[in-house]
């Protein structure tokens, strides 16, 4: 997480991916490109990404969702599995814009 100096304490999700493999970089590059043209509620809201090629990494910064991560809820459930009923209730849910994961 994160916060920007100008911002009244807005919280931001950064992720940060490392990458030596120039031709992959370049496709990690390419993602903001598509995610700034993105606005729709179930989808995190891109802000700005930072190509620190010193270091080899890009931060992506993103809007902050406060929740659970899909795979850490899907590893609390029984056998790390969605029941049927279960993957139809949460992209039920997803599609009318509920959020499912606190």
């Amino acid at each position: 997480m994160c916060k920007k100096k100008e911002d009244d304490g807005k919280v931001y999700a950064v992720k940060v991916f490392r990458e030596d493999d120039e031709e992959k970089r370049m496709v990690l590059l390419k993602e903001p490109l598509v995610l700034k043209k993105l606005n729709h509620p179930n989808i995190v809201k891109y802000v700005d990404h930072f190509d620190n090629q010193l270091k080899g990494e890009i931060h992506m910064v993103m809007e902050y969702v406060n929740g659970m991560e899909v795979m850490d809820h899907l590893a609390s459930q029984p056998d790390h599995v969605y029941t049927e009923e279960t993957a139809k209730e949460i992209f039920k849910q997803v599609l009318t814009g509920l959020e499912y994961l606190h």
